[in-house]
């Protein structure tokens, strides 16, 4: 049987889950960061607001974490801002019309009769721009690396990878969320999927095709937790 309460720790409102289990267990909820606290049954509150107060450097690390990542997350919605080659634009949404989204200068105009088909017409736009300057990386990098051209070229959102390969059928798969980052990513993505056309794994093979097709190869990956 659970028993919960909610208690306020400094000024931390912190919600509180007794259970059975062993240890007092503590973790910060995104997205907004709510504090969680499940301790064994028995332990008092004032136990657990002293874990609370140890713990407070870790959770304002987390909950900061959480606010920079709710900051840099994309809105869609008008009035909001995306991220398209590394570069912030707004987005203006204007009903009516077919749906289509367009780059006018730092913003992305957004025409359709509804937030339904402008969002559709956002995802197709997103995915337009990866296919546009993707595929002339494709096909100048396939030669100079001595691979062969992709039969297949895939464009969807992934959740966990930012590109695949299927290295018997020789399709590469593209994130359509790489048009968030700058061109340099998606170059460093692209050579990463071509090296799996030579090599399955990520051996030393690999990872010294890759060196030689972008020395900075390390730098530009990084460009991808930005």
């Amino acid at each position: 049987m659970t028993k919960n309460c909610s208690v306020q720790v400094d000024d931390l409102p912190v919600s509180v889950t007794w259970k059975r289990m062993r240890n007092i267990c503590l973790k910060v909820v995104p997205p907004a960061g709510e504090v969680a606290v499940s301790a064994p049954h028995g332990v008092p509150l004032e136990r657990i607001s002293h874990f609370v107060r140890e713990q407070r450097p870790w959770i304002d690390r987390k909950r900061d974490q959480l606010r920079d990542a709710a900051l840099d997350a994309d809105r869609f919605e008008d009035g909001g801002a995306i991220r398209i080659w590394g570069q912030w634009h707004g987005v203006e949404h204007r009903p009516g019309g077919r749906a289509h989204a367009r780059i006018a200068g730092r913003r992305l105009v957004v025409t359709g009769r509804d937030e339904v088909t402008r969002q559709r017409a956002i995802d197709r736009f997103r995915r337009s721009e990866v296919e546009r300057v993707s595929r002339p990386l494709l096909d100048s990098w396939a030669p100079i690396m001595g691979v062969p051209r992709p039969a297949v070229i895939r464009y969807r959102l992934m959740r966990t990878r930012w590109g695949s390969c299927n290295h018997r059928t020789t399709a590469i798969t593209l994130n359509v969320a790489l048009v968030r980052f700058p061109v340099a990513a998606l170059e460093y993505v692209v050579v990463h999927e071509l090296a799996h056309l030579r090599h399955a794994d990520h051996g030393r093979g690999f990872w010294s095709l890759v060196a030689t097709a972008l020395p900075d190869h390390v730098e530009r990956r990084k460009l991808l937790e930005a």
